[in-house]
């Protein structure tokens, strides 16, 4: 039960640091950056020539904070689980099944950012070779599977919602995580049929409401540790 305690606690620590450095990133882009980067896409002005602008620097920022964020989710839920496995086992497998999606699909998502996306706009191209991997354009399936991994991921935290039942600080991570799953996950319903280009600003929106939640978690994690070895058996 320690190690799963620690390994909570590390994870925990890492979303708090990576969604800061994301938040940062997706505030500086918009407010130095042209229109055509953070509010859609523009073929005036191209996607490329607004990346090259910086050389990639914040919005690279952004893709790797995000990046960083993928497994520290997996590994915080999968952590939560291990120390109260509360819920039944349908709902366990459920939400493990749920973060693995996230995992893939959201990991894949910002990989190809810095990888393919980056490389090729800095080496010149715009908009032709590269539109359906961009994650700005409104029609890439890059941003529509982010969008349904961030969905999955907030069906994971609210099947470990069960695990947190009694005290002040329990009944805090509860309500804070049903708060930001449910408000995240109409922030992807939202943006998806009104306005998906503008995918920057939800993965900062979504991670500041997800790291909001994650603050009760660290000290939930920390009082594990600091606890005597008889409180840190799951009730």
């Amino acid at each position: 039960m320690n190690s799963i305690a620690l390994r909570g606690l590390l994870s925990s620590v890492v979303i708090l640091v990576a969604g800061a450095g994301l938040i940062v990133g997706v505030l500086a882009s918009y407010a130095l950056l042209p229109p055509p980067l953070t509010t859609g896409w523009a073929g005036e002005f191209p996607y490329g020539r607004a990346y090259r602008l910086t050389g990639g620097t914040l919005t690279s920022l952004c893709f790797i904070a995000a990046l960083v964020l993928v497994p520290a989710y997996v590994l915080q839920i999968a952590s939560i689980q291990g120390l109260r496995p509360q819920a039944g086992n349908g709902v366990r497998r459920f939400g493990l099944a749920s973060a693995a999606a996230f995992a893939l699909l959201s990991g894949l998502t910002y990989a190809v950012q810095l990888t393919v996306v980056r490389l090729a706009i800095l080496n010149g191209e715009d908009y032709d070779p590269l539109g359906w991997l961009v994650f700005q354009n409104p029609g890439s399936p890059m941003l529509a599977a982010d969008f349904l991994g961030w969905f999955l991921l907030g069906a994971a935290f609210l099947s470990v919602v069960p695990s947190f039942k009694t005290g002040r600080l329990e009944t805090a991570i509860r309500w804070a995580l049903v708060s930001s799953a449910a408000v995240g996950n109409a922030l992807v319903l939202i943006l998806a049929r009104e306005d998906p280009g503008t995918g920057l600003l939800f993965l900062g929106a979504t991670t500041a409401l997800l790291v909001s939640a994650d603050i009760p978690l660290i000290v939930f994690f920390k009082r594990l540790l600091n606890a005597p070895a008889a409180q840190r058996t799951p009730t």
